[in-house]
């Protein structure tokens, strides 16, 4: 996906952040919630933060 999206729009970004759960929006896949993740990458979440921020602040 990451590779398709290049160069067709400089309004859109994909990050792909390795072990991280991005599936919650897959079809056909079954209701759940968690309380908390099991696991967090604090780097990864700061990075993501500061990204969103910018994006947000074009």
């Amino acid at each position: 996906i990451d590779h398709d999206a290049r160069g067709r729009s400089a309004l859109a970004r994909i990050v792909v952040y390795p072990g991280a759960d991005h599936d919650f929006d897959r079809a056909g896949a079954p209701v759940h919630a968690a309380a908390a993740p099991e696991h967090g990458d604090a780097e990864a979440r700061a990075a993501s933060q500061k990204d969103v921020a910018q994006w947000l602040a074009r």
